[in-house]
């Protein structure tokens, strides 16, 4: 297994860096880490852009899958997808929590936006975040190409979640720790002040000048 410097760089985000991808700039709201069975561990930053969707990136690192060990992907949210499987066409959005939580088969392929996703894991273990811990089972799905993956997740909460992902490598990002901007920021703030009192100051010896012309003609 071999770790990039840009991997080490990424694992160091925490709330309130800033990161960059293929142009568009997120700021890390929430790092979050989950532990499987067999070893099976992810990492979660969610990015928040300034206008758009949240995203979520992610690194997994998968024992089952030695020659690539580790991977980086790119999530999406969906807000409660109509989700169909390979043999009916009623929506099945609403059945995963309790099929999922009672330890029942996943369905063998799901449809999803039109496509089609083969299923290809099922992980359950606890989720660390900001909140505390919590129980999750997930459901991962792949399509034909092994290019998009869709995965749900039910919490022990009652909530599911689906998300849409594909890979990514962590040489396409750059990321900005907090400090750093943030010293920007206030100094730019400052700078802005300066210049601000600055020009006040000049209009001010103007209005001086002016008023002692007057007083000159006019005295």
């Amino acid at each position: 297994m071999i770790v990039t410097f840009s991997d080490v760089r990424l694992r160091e985000m925490r709330s309130g860096d800033r990161v960059d991808y293929r142009g568009v700039t997120w700021r890390v709201v929430d790092y979050s880490t989950y532990e499987g069975a067999g070893g099976y561990e992810t990492e979660e930053w969610q990015l928040q852009p300034a206008q758009g969707e949240t995203y979520y990136l992610l690194r997994e690192r998968d024992p089952n899958n030695p020659e690539e060990l580790i991977h980086w992907y790119l999530a999406q949210e969906l807000e409660k997808p109509q989700v169909f499987d390979g043999y009916c066409s009623r929506s099945i959005t609403n059945n995963f929590w309790d099929n999922m939580q009672n330890k029942k088969a996943p369905y063998p392929e799901l449809q999803l936006y039109g496509k089609t996703y083969f299923f290809e894991s099922q992980t359950d273990g606890y989720y660390l975040g900001e909140r505390g811990t919590e129980y999750r089972v997930t459901w991962d799905y792949w399509d034909r190409d092994h290019q998009s993956n869709f995965a749900i997740e039910a919490w022990a909460d009652g909530s599911t979640c689906f998300y849409l992902s594909r890979g990514v490598v962590p040489e396409q990002f750059s990321v900005e720790k907090a400090s750093n901007w943030q010293v920007e920021n206030s100094t730019a703030v400052r700078r802005n002040q300066l210049n601000a009192e600055t020009s006040w100051q000049i209009v001010g010896s103007f209005a001086l000048i002016f008023v002692g012309i007057l007083l000159m003609i006019f005295g």
